[in-house]
């Protein structure tokens, strides 16, 4: 995914090559979907070839596997700022996520070949991979702001349907960053969640109106286990 802009450490933003105005949020997640999208088509492409009988599970597995490695690895530079911006700890982040993706993969192929899905349970099911692939974005959002001195974070939720956790998740407001689970993990909505990540290098505290306590929704009182490992508690995929 070639870029027409560089990104700024100070504000977490791209800006144009060119003139050095900012990039429109808009326009980022305009091109986030537009790879997704991309994806999508192609893999969708890929398993009517196999429905066809026109390939092997084995070729299948193998062609999806490759683009799922692709889409994770240009959404996660693309959210943690360019390629320049990766380091080992980014790439092995990513190569966490990819093994457990390729371990659901083979439960995947081996329910083809035993002929447990119908077609549009198989195209359901794959899309959940490729939903994946906006998580990867914010991950990279995430680690770009921890290795830029932000110290805080909260969860923004983008949809009126957000499961339980999530909601749960954006009540707490702001918190230490690397304190609330990975956007997609520990949560119901898996790779459809809607979630965003929003930091700040300020000691940020919310107002008692913005906080859910009492009778709106009091906040759990377990501790969340952490999963910066990106690995999902989807067992069915």
């Amino acid at each position: 995914m070639a870029l027409a802009f560089l990104f700024d450490k100070k504000s977490q933003r791209y800006r144009y090559k060119d003139s050095g105005k900012f990039v429109g949020q808009d326009a980022i997640a305009s091109l986030t979907q537009k790879h997704i999208d991309q994806v999508s088509s192609d893999a969708t492409k890929i398993i009517d070839l196999l429905i066809n009988k026109k390939i092997s599970v084995s070729t299948w597995e193998s062609t999806t596997a490759q683009a799922i490695k692709e889409m994770s690895i240009a959404q996660y530079i693309l959210g943690k700022g360019g390629i320049a911006r990766m380091g080992q700890s980014d790439y092995g982040a990513i190569g966490h996520l990819l093994k457990m993706q390729y371990k659901y993969l083979r439960g995947f192929s081996e329910d083809l070949i035993a002929g447990n899905l119908s077609e549009s349970q198989a195209r359901s099911r794959l899309q959940q991979y490729i939903n994946d692939g906006r998580t990867l974005y914010e991950a990279g959002r995430h680690e770009a702001h921890a290795d830029d001195g932000f110290t805080r974070e909260r969860r923004i939720r983008t949809k009126t349907d957000s499961c339980n956790e999530c909601i749960d998740y954006a009540s707490q407001g702001w918190c230490d960053i690397g304190t609330l689970p990975a956007i997609g993990s520990d949560c119901s909505c898996t790779s459809n969640c809607g979630c965003k990540w929003e930091f700040s290098k300020s000691d940020q505290t919310d107002s008692i109106l913005t906080q859910n306590y009492g009778w709106l929704k009091p906040r759990s009182l377990l501790p969340h286990t952490l999963n910066y490992g990106y690995s999902h508690p989807r067992t069915n995929r």
